[in-house]
């Protein structure tokens, strides 16, 4: 699928569509529009097993499908027209005659960005004037090119399966991790009885390596910056986790699918993926739930905080509520620290707003490119231990759901591309 986007503020431009996109004025949409009509988060493209859907995230000025206002999410096909704001409108379009159901299901090797820009169609070889004979060298070397890489990523992926099924068990980044913490039973959904904790962790190279590889993008998927440093000590302890995640929430977060792309995108600056890796975090979606209030486990005394005149406890457990106030909590405490900086704010989610500001005044001590260097901070004590625990449970949450297949999860769907 692409989309034709055309605004009085900027040139028309044709998007390839591969996964799900937000549409906003803020420059961190996957589809930034310059129009003062359009909210900052306004709406959202997303896609599913059976097309692309397009729901309005609570924007002042509403969008409008073909016409008509959206007032529920609906699904988009080939020839739509998407129109928000003062003057900008979006052409849904498929790709070589391509189905929309199509171009959503097919198979990708991982969550794949819209593509840049393209003003206009791309020139043929034949109009180029490059000759065809040229044109098919050129191909079938690239094609011996992609299949030569991709017969070594299938011997890595394979050989660091079996290197996480050999090696790792799960717990803490303590020396003595337990394994297989409790997971659900096909009858109940209860959890069952832990085993006894094993004694060491111990990663092959491989594995450490795949695993840091995948934390680093996750990383930087979720912050838009680089080059932060991963002790191998925190990447263990990351590894050592994974057993915990490694089950299907897909159900259970297509339920909060909607409620998270709200609260966690609109006028918030936040991204729902952020949602979704700390409900899997912090409860694995409902199936170890504790006191907290909904899949998020935000402490009662800091839910409390956010309640309207009126409100009890329970009713914040609701899935709306409970995003809501999670998504706030959340907000507040990364709107302390700087944007590269966000780890140390998920090390204080579910902490009082002074426990964040306290750490943030150590942080600024501490050269930048130091802070970069997470686990560095947890060493020196600057980040107490509770607080790096939630991060490396974040990370290993993460990673398994971002990259189910990763963890031998071929039927999960990652939670980009709920």
């Amino acid at each position: 699928m692409k989309l034709i986007i055309t605004s009085s503020n900027q040139p028309s431009r044709e998007l390839p569509l591969a996964s799900s996109a937000s549409i906003g004025r803020s420059a961190d949409n996957t589809i930034a529009v310059d129009d003062p009509g359009v909210a900052r988060y306004h709406a959202m493209i997303e896609k599913r097993p059976n097309g692309f859907w397009i729901n309005d995230l609570g924007s002042t000025n509403g969008t409008l499908l073909n016409g008509t206002k959206l007032t529920s999410e609906q699904q988009l096909k080939n020839g739509d027209t998407i129109s928000l704001g003062a003057g900008t409108a979006i052409r849904v379009a498929t790709l070589n005659g391509q189905s929309a159901q199509a171009a959503a299901t097919a198979t990708t090797a991982g969550p794949e960005p819209i593509a840049g820009a393209s003003a206009g169609s791309t020139a043929t070889s034949g109009e180029s004037g490059v000759p065809m004979a040229h044109v098919a060298v050129a191909g079938f070397t690239v094609f011996v090119l992609i299949a030569i890489v991709g017969v070594a990523l299938l011997v890595l992926k394979n050989r660091g399966k079996d290197d996480l099924a050999k090696n790792q068990s799960g717990g803490g980044y303590t020396p003595t991790p337990t394994t297989n913490r409790a997971t659900p039973t096909p009858e109940s959904g209860k959890p069952t009885s832990t085993p006894e904790p094993v004694k060491t962790v111990t990663l092959s190279a491989g594995t450490a390596t795949g695993v840091e590889a995948l934390v680093s993008k996750l990383a930087g998927q979720l912050s838009g910056k680089g080059n932060y440093v991963f002790d191998p000590e925190m990447i263990t302890a990351i590894a050592a986790q994974t057993p915990n995640y490694r089950v299907d929430v897909t159900a259970q977060a297509r339920e909060y699918r909607l409620e998270i792309d709200r609260a966690f995108s609109n006028a918030k600056a936040l991204k729902p993926l952020l949602g979704h890796i700390l409900a899997m975090s912090q409860s694995r979606y409902g199936q170890s739930s504790g006191s907290g209030v909904g899949v998020w486990q935000v402490p009662p005394a800091i839910a409390q905080e956010y309640a309207q005149p009126g409100e009890t406890l329970a009713s914040l457990n609701i899935p709306k509520r409970s995003a809501e106030v999670a998504a706030a909590h959340l907000q507040e405490t990364m709107a302390l620290f700087e944007p590269q900086d966000f780890m140390y704010a998920l090390a204080c989610f579910g902490q009082p707003r002074s426990v964040a500001g306290t750490l943030n005044q150590k942080l600024q001590t501490i050269d930048p490119n130091d802070r970069r260097d997470f686990w560095k901070q947890v060493k020196t004590g600057v980040v107490p231990r509770d607080g790096a625990e939630k991060v490396i449970r974040f990370f290993a949450a993460g990673i398994v759901g971002e990259y189910p297949a990763s963890f031998g999860l071929s039927t999960a769907t990652a939670f980009s591309d709920l």
